[in-house]
């Protein structure tokens, strides 16, 4: 089931977890050092990729019959860069949903984004949530199947049926596929495979930026209860932050209604003290660096006890003035525990060699 219940009855649907095995980044995040999400299926049917038919039925008699491109199933397991995923609309009579609660959700392989970057615990994005902005798929390897949804206008009922599915593949998923962490031997082999990806470089993340990511998946097996036999996963990523951090211009007369901007360069490295401090891990705090030239620099959170929870920014910067955001997150997007930490500038230039400066910051419940 989904993590709470707060929008029913879309947070009340049932999932099937079993057929999900792995996805990568794992549930917990990482730092976003790859290019993809990756997840990979396995169940007793061949995965669902989406409806190639759409059938609606004003009288039992009486139909407008709309044909979607579904790519084929390959002959042999191979992988397929943009798949035609059929009938991608999320909303109306000519989706390619399912029959589960509030008009359904996606039979091809989905994803739901989040920003979470000043609400952690944000899952505003989800479908459960009402989101209709699902990503499509932009790779599949292995097997597959495609289906047929009907909608019957005059009584108000929607049906969905799969053709069959091909030779079952195992864990066999074609030349460019990849192996999910731990090898396959990890997981229960129940007949057919796949792996499905998204290319997360082409959807405008946000350098230094934490996301959720929400996949839904589906098996061919849509004559079940509750909408048909689908599984649901989430993780968190972590953008690094690039050379777009923000500049910031500071006023002489910091406050002041009108005050005059000072546009030059700083004449000096400094860290100042992190705003607002205390600050709720419910909330963001702003720390802010100067640098008077060129350098390498990297802002970094350590526990009081000197160990390191956290990169706020890394890499080389033009001379100017910055400023970088801490929720109070680790690397991996996990709350930390309220209490003291420690804010280290570590910056190093031709001209000044190393310059070190660090600021404590207090995180409260």
């Amino acid at each position: 089931f989904y993590p709470d219940d707060s929008n029913p009855p879309r947070s009340l649907q049932p999932y099937v977890g079993n057929i999900l095995a792995a996805v990568e980044p794992g549930r917990d995040g990482c730092p976003m050092d790859q290019s993809k999400l990756k997840l990979w299926y396995n169940a007793t049917t061949a995965l669902g990729l989406g409806i190639r038919r759409v059938v609606v039925y004003t009288t039992p008699t009486d139909s407008t019959i709309t044909d979607y491109t579904v790519s084929p199933s390959p002959a042999s397991p191979a992988c397929l860069t943009n798949p035609a995923l059929g009938a991608t609309a999320q909303t109306g009579n000519q989706t390619g949903n399912d029959i589960a609660v509030d008009g359904g959700r996606p039979i091809w392989p989905v994803l739901y984004v989040t920003d979470i970057s000043f609400n952690k615990d944000s899952r505003a994005g989800d479908w459960e949530q009402g989101s209709t902005q699902g990503i499509p798929a932009s790779e599949v390897c292995g097997v597959w199947t495609a289906g047929v949804r009907r909608v019957y206008l005059y009584n108000g009922t929607v049906s969905v049926q799969m053709d069959p599915s091909p030779a079952q593949n195992h864990w066999t998923l074609g030349a460019g596929s990849e192996t999910p962490p731990g090898g396959f031997d990890a997981y229960p082999d129940q007949g057919y495979g796949a792996e499905v990806s998204w290319d997360l470089t082409s959807l405008g993340f946000l350098p230094g930026h934490r996301y959720r990511l929400y996949t839904i998946i589906h098996s061919a097996r849509q004559a079940i209860a509750n909408g048909g036999e689908a599984a649901h996963g989430c993780t968190r990523v972590v953008i690094p932050q690039a050379l777009t951090l923000g500049d910031e211009v500071e006023a002489r007369s910091q406050g002041a209604p009108g005050a005059d901007v000072e546009q030059s360069l700083p004449t000096r490295f400094e860290l100042t003290q992190n705003y607002p401090n205390p600050f709720s891990s419910q909330s963001h705090t702003a720390i802010r660096f100067a640098l008077p030239e060129r350098s390498t620099v990297r802002v970094s959170v350590y526990t009081i006890a000197g160990q390191h929870v956290a990169t706020l920014a890394e890499g080389t910067f033009d001379a100017g003035r910055r400023v970088v955001q801490w929720d109070g997150t680790d690397g991996n997007g996990r709350t930390l525990a309220a209490g003291m930490y420690v804010c280290k500038l570590d910056a190093s230039s031709v001209k000044t060699h190393r310059y070190v400066q660090v600021r404590k910051m207090l995180m409260t419940k």
